[in-house]
């Protein structure tokens, strides 16, 4: 069994305290109901002892332990009708439980350590990096120094960054470079106190460094996923490509899509054989739609299991729910026999059961492997879902 935080533990605790005064104070108020009845008959029978007071019969109330009472509470309570003192009481301590369990949950540290967390940053090691290491640099961040610098000058200008508050943030290059570290990492290697060692930071930094760096990226969403328009030099770009590894007629085959996984750290706990792939692994599906030139994604889909078909994982995506808007007119997709067959998706054939294809349709096949070979290799490449992946 997991052990429970400090912050977990103490407001159960506090709850519990809670219950138990209410028991005591009901039961007090029981014992005091019984002393005032058997105090009326005991007045009617000879020989009775009218001399005991009946407050002798309550329960002693806790002594204040809070801080909240004052000398000057203590005077005025020691004025009050004694039957309700006790009540009075009561309802001090709960209020002082209540406010110490408000204190609790919103405390952001509750044991403050009398020596300071030493904290070796190694960012600095990074500018090395750049110079003498790139790998090393890539190993860290998982891209390389160009594209870490095109990222960070396209959400430099984001309003995120540039807030009126007087502490200031930290520069937009660490808190790019703490959020791909995380993101290129898993299991305890992304640890908020690893991280936070990591880039010599404190743990609330690190997570207000990605909230940040995450909220700027998604902006750009639409900017860099999206399909070039019909006249534009991407697009021609890409019909040129097509015919350098096809012919003329199969130019405007300017999409591929394909299917990926991306392997899980470990089986999920709800619903985890769902995730098992043809693998043998714990996976999330993605299917991705690029364009060949330059390996822009145009459309994905990501949150399907592992164990998804890829037919229906593309029955997913923006771009089979609007084609004739998003596929330019007399242009298409290239897949594999594992999709299905459209207007607008080219597949290839497939044998029919006890018979073979024909010339013609083995000659197509052979020239449309050879697109979607490239595709499989760039999915490979993007999706790490080959064992020679880098």
């Amino acid at each position: 069994m997991p052990r429970q935080s400090l912050r977990q533990s103490l407001p159960q605790q506090l709850d519990d305290t809670s219950l138990r005064i209410a028991r005591a104070r009901l039961e007090n108020a029981h014992q005091g109901i019984d002393s005032s009845s058997s105090s009326s008959t005991s007045d009617s029978v000879p020989g009775s002892d009218n001399s005991s007071s009946t407050t002798s019969l309550f329960i002693s109330p806790p002594s204040p332990i809070s801080p909240i009472w004052s000398d000057s509470e203590s005077s005025a309570t020691n004025n009050t009708d004694s039957t309700t003192e006790p009540d009075r009481q009561y309802a001090r301590l709960l209020n002082a439980i209540v406010a110490l369990r408000d204190e609790v949950e919103y405390a952001r540290i509750l044991e403050k350590s009398d020596v300071p967390m030493m904290r070796a940053a190694q960012l600095c090691l990074l500018d090395h990096f750049v110079d003498y290491r790139p790998h090393l640099f890539r190993m860290r961040l998982r891209v390389s120094a160009p594209i870490f610098d095109r990222i960070l000058d396209q959400i430099s200008i984001h309003p995120i960054f540039h807030s009126n508050s007087h502490n200031r943030q930290l520069p937009v290059a660490v808190q790019l470079a703490i959020f791909l570290f995380r993101a290129g990492h898993y299991g305890n290697a992304v640890a908020l106190d690893y991280v936070a060692q990591w880039a010599g930071v404190s743990v609330g930094s690190v997570v207000n460094c990605t909230n940040r760096v995450m909220a700027a990226v998604l902006d750009e969403h639409d900017l860099f996923v999206n399909i070039p328009p019909v006249d534009s030099e991407d697009m021609e770009r890409a019909r040129a490509f097509t015919e350098s590894w096809t012919c003329p007629a199969w130019r405007k085959g300017v999409f591929a899509a394909d299917g990926s996984s991306i392997p899980l750290f470990e089986k999920p706990c709800f619903f985890g054989e769902s995730f098992y792939d043809r693998k043998s692994r714990y996976s999330l599906h993605c299917q991705l739609a690029i364009m060949p030139h330059n390996l822009l994604v145009v459309d994905y889909g990501l949150g399907h299991p592992g164990s998804v078909h890829d037919a229906w994982a593309f029955q997913g995506t923006y771009i089979t729910s609007r084609p004739a808007q998003l596929i330019p007119d007399g242009h298409w997709m290239w897949a594999d026999s594992a999709y299905p067959l459209e207007t607008w998706c080219v597949v290839p054939f497939k044998k029919p059961k006890g018979r073979r294809l024909s010339r013609d349709q083995n000659v197509y096949n052979k020239y449309l492997s050879k697109v979607c070979t490239y595709f499989d290799i760039v999915c490979i490449l993007i999706g790490r879902k080959g064992p020679s992946a880098c």
